[in-house]
Formats: structure tokens, C-alpha cells, sequence
């Protein structure tokens, strides 16, 4: 199978999910690694690895996925993707990480602080958005009031510094890099004073690079902050760039669009050249309004992230389907005439971490 068949596989495994042998079912949890279903969601799938190292993290459990035409399934011990009962490709899933069954020194399960998804140790720095209380304000397609009993409420720099050393040692499934994230907060910094404490933390004790991805502050010395801890790299989400649809859809970031816009080009200024990135969520606003968007980012040298809209339970689109195969070809196609253009390249960079991206 050639680069070009695997990519457009990734797509249309994003399109319909995939559905799970009980063979692959009975690994997950031991040989296997489970979803956590954390934070907003995107964590639910399953992380698989197609031919030509492409990685795609496949819907498993949303509606779509039990009528899906795919199936990983597990034939003379090797991984094997069918699609309609005829086998396409051997695969490779990922192995548990022995992360997930040990502790921090206070008794804290490490995945109730951290993740492993593809190569990367990610880590919410909390578990709440104050956005989410208020349906008129939440993001109608984010999931993350739903998943807090997956983690604790408030993580301690000890336990998130054990959590780190412990991922970035792991015999089995290393990290190989950090990505912190959170949602919206309460205050001038919106949590930036406490982030840049982590990150300073993290980068005195481990040779790691650091990728943060928060709501912005209100005020730019606040990224200076960042930069000055030692980040290695910033991303704000637009998610949507057509203005009504976004009202509609990410009514409280909407709000703080030019926020948004004004950060991230200022993060630009600091961090320099394809340090600083944003989502667009693919799906949510019409393939014009999703190209603009992309020019966007690239015209100001910002790296935009192409992530498929999947349809989360509990989310106030629950019911909306995730856009068809041929919507994100397209999509992907003029992004990546647009990003030879430009000459900055989709995101993310990482290949592995590209699992979740139409790159």
C-alpha cells in the first residue's frame, strides 16, 4: 500500500470509524493500550499505526463507528485492518504502557494525571473550563464536564513531575515529548503564572520538549512568561473561522476571537518560526470557510492543525455526523497546496502526533 492509498485510508477511517474484533476487545486494558477518555474527548479512539508509519487515532465508540465498514482485527498474532471482511493491511496498535498501572509517591494512578497518546506524555493541567457550566457558552462539540472522574481536580507539581519522569522512562511505551493543555480559567493570566511554573519545572529536571496549548491571556507579558520558562511551543485553537458559525458553535470563544487572533500573532513574534500552531475543528463550517481559515494561519506563519470534527457522547452534537470522506480530501488538498504556497507546513510536526490531523 503506497503513501498516498494509507493517507486517504486515515481519512475515511475518521469519516467512519472502525469497530473492534472480540480478540482486540480483550487486549484492551492489559496488552493493549485503553482509551482514558480525557478532557474533551479526542482520547476515546483507538491509537493504530498504518503502513508508511502513518498513525491514526480511530473512532471506536461514537455512533457512526457500529455500522462501520472497518474492522481491527487479530490474525496469526499480527494486527490486521479489514474493510468489508476482506483484510487491507497488517497494522501495529500500540502496547500498554506500564504507566497506567503504577502511582505517584501519594497514591495517585499516573493516568489519572497523564495520558500517553502516540509518542507524547499529555497532561491536563486541569480538568474544568468555566465555560462549560453554561450551555449558552460551551463549545457545542467538547465533552469535557463529562470525563472529570477520569482524573483528579487539582494536580501538584510533584505529581505531575513523577508522572513525567515516569513516562519518559517507560520500558514499554516512552513519551518522547510533553503536551500540556487547559481549558478556560478564571482571571487576568487565565492560569498562565502557575503554567510557566510547570513548565520551568520540567525543563530544570528533564532534556524534553515542551508543547502547551491553553486558552490565551489577556495580556501579552503573560507569553513572555511562557517563553521565558523555557516553552518550546504555543497553540491557541480557533477551531472555527466562519464568524456565524462560530458564534454558534464556540459562543464564549467567539467571544474572544480577536483575543485569539491577537495572541497567536504575538506568539508568533516571540517564539519564532513554526513554534506556534491552531486547530481548526474539519466539519463544523463549509470547505471555503475552512480553506480561509487555513490561509489565515499560514499567511502569518502560524501552523494550522486540520482535526476532524467527531461527534462526542454528551456533547451538544452528539447527533451530528462527522464529515464525509470526500469533504476531507478536499479539505486536505487545497490545505496542502496552500501550505506549499506558504511554506508552512500542517501540523503537527511529529508524525506520530499527527493521529488525531488531516496530515
Amino acid at each position: 500500500m503506497n503513501v498516498t492509498k494509507t493517507k486517504y485510508l486515515k481519512f475515511e477511517i475518521f469519516s467512519k470509524g472502525v469497530r473492534l474484533s472480540n480478540k482486540i476487545k480483550s487486549k484492551l486494558g492489559k496488552s493493549i493500550k485503553e482509551q482514558l477518555n480525557m478532557r474533551s474527548g479526542l482520547s476515546n479512539g483507538l491509537d493504530i499505526i498504518l503502513p508508511n508509519n502513518i498513525w491514526v487515532n480511530a473512532p471506536i465508540d461514537t455512533k457512526p463507528t457500529s455500522a462501520a465498514p472497518f474492522l481491527v482485527d487479530e490474525e496469526d498474532g499480527k494486527f490486521v485492518l479489514k474493510k468489508n471482511g476482506e483484510k487491507l493491511a497488517e497494522i501495529l496498535i500500540p502496547p500498554r504502557p506500564l504507566l497506567y498501572s503504577y502511582y505517584t509517591s501519594d497514591g495517585v494512578p499516573f493516568k489519572k494525571i497523564g495520558s500517553i497518546r502516540a509518542d507524547r506524555l499529555s497532561i491536563c493541567l486541569n480538568n474544568n473550563c468555566i465555560f462549560w457550566n453554561d450551555k449558552k457558552l460551551r463549545c457545542k462539540f467538547c465533552a469535557i464536564g463529562l470525563t472529570k472522574k477520569n482524573e483528579i481536580p487539582i494536580k501538584t507539581s510533584k505529581q505531575i513531575l513523577e508522572t513525567v519522569e515516569a513516562a519518559l522512562s517507560d520500558p514499554v511505551l516512552p513519551a518522547k515529548h510533553i503536551y500540556l493543555n487547559s481549558g478556560a480559567q478564571d482571571g487576568l493570566d487565565n492560569g498562565f503564572s502557575r503554567f510557566a511554573k510547570i513548565i520551568s519545572e520540567i525543563k530544570e529536571l528533564f532534556n524534553v520538549n515542551v508543547h502547551l496549548n491553553p486558552c490565551p491571556p489577556r495580556s501579552k507579558k503573560y507569553i513572555d512568561l511562557l517563553y521565558y520558562s523555557g516553552l518550546d511551543e504555543i497553540s491557541f485553537n480557533l477551531e472555527v473561522f466562519d464568524e456565524k458559525i462560530a458564534k454558534e458553535v464556540i459562543p464564549a470563544k467567539y467571544n474572544l476571537r480577536e483575543l485569539y487572533l491577537k495572541m497567536l500573532n504575538y506568539a508568533v513574534e516571540v517564539f519564532g518560526d513554526l513554534k506556534v500552531s491552531s486547530c481548526l475543528v474539519v466539519g463544523l463550517e463549509s470547505l471555503n470557510s475552512t480553506i480561509k481559515g487555513v490561509e489565515y494561519l499560514l499567511s502569518h506563519g502560524i501552523i494550522p492543525k486540520l482535526s476532524c470534527f467527531r461527534p462526542l457522547s454528551g456533547s451538544l452534537l452528539s447527533k451530528r455526523p462527522p464529515p464525509n470522506f470526500k469533504f476531507l480530501v478536499d479539505v486536505y488538498n487545497r490545505a496542502k497546496e496552500l501550505s506549499q504556497e506558504y511554506g508552512v507546513p500542517l501540523g503537527p510536526l511529529c508524525q506520530p502526533c499527527q493521529l488525531h490531523s488531516l496530515t
